[in-house]
């Protein structure tokens, strides 16, 4: 659908923008998400993915479960076809590693913490590296901070939110409601505390990549739970106001 809707006359025929799509994308085994095509080797690589670039694809998208063979095999590759490659640091990868492998851009400020390690045990020190290696680098980095700050809210609790549920399918309201019910007891004053210090480190982290004038994209998750298309991108931008980024570079960075 995307591939056929990004078409000249498909744009011309009805209101929307430009679409760029990666397609499908490329997680290994088990996938992480139900649309990955699962790359289990290089050798997968090298038989799959020519056929997704034959779709003429403008990037591609990777998930973390790739192995470090795959994700060496998708780079060369793609690379090869003068496409970038996009997605979420690999878990066993340093940022050093990734930018030295050639990764053309990170989805998510997990890229910016030691490999293996999360919020809760990541230094200032460790995440500060991680920010002056992606930013003498020049390459760009979806924050997604409000893909992290939503999971404090109680969606519940807002009209707004429940009233848009009747634009989405049924399965994505189902995923969603489930979602919120497996973390509604850990809303409550008590219980948000680890939640909002680990979005106090991830707010530092922004700033501190803004501050080093590090590259960032807009993108805001969405359709992941309770990030609505298009919603979700406002509340991402005012999330990153909020974190003190000034408002003409975030706007310069919608406009590029």
């Amino acid at each position: 659908t995307l591939l056929r809707e990004r078409l000249d006359e498909s744009r011309d025929r009805t209101p929307g923008p430009f679409l760029l799509t990666a397609g499908a994308p490329l997680d290994g085994d088990p996938p992480g998400a139900a649309q990955a095509v699962v790359l289990r080797s290089a050798d997968a690589v090298a038989a799959l993915l020519p056929i997704l670039i034959e779709d003429t694809v403008d990037f591609v998208s990777i998930l973390p479960g790739l192995s470090h063979e795959a994700y060496g095999k998708v780079l060369t590759l793609a690379h090869e076809r003068r496409l970038t490659v996009f997605g979420p640091r690999l878990p066993r990868m340093s940022m050093k590693d990734a930018l030295a492998a050639g990764q053309d851009g990170f989805h998510g400020l997990d890229a910016l913490l030691p490999p293996t390690v999360f919020w809760t045990g990541a230094s200032e020190a460790d995440v500060d590296a991680s920010v002056a290696e992606l930013a003498q680098a020049a390459k760009p980095l979806v924050p997604l901070l409000y893909a992290s700050s939503s999971r404090l809210e109680d969606q519940a609790a807002e009209p707004a939110a429940l009233g848009l549920l009747g634009t989405l399918s049924p399965t994505y309201e189902s995923w969603w409601r489930a979602e919120l019910a497996q973390r509604q007891e850990f809303l409550d004053a008590e219980r948000r505390a680890p939640g909002e210090l680990l979005l106090a480190k991830q707010v530092r982290a922004l700033r501190a990549l803004f501050d080093a004038g590090g590259v960032l994209l807009p993108g805001s998750g969405a359709p992941q739970p309770w990030l609505y298309p298009g919603v979700a991108l406002q509340r991402e931008l005012a999330a990153r106001v909020r974190a003190g980024l000034g408002t003409s570079e975030i706007e310069a960075t919608l406009t590029a």
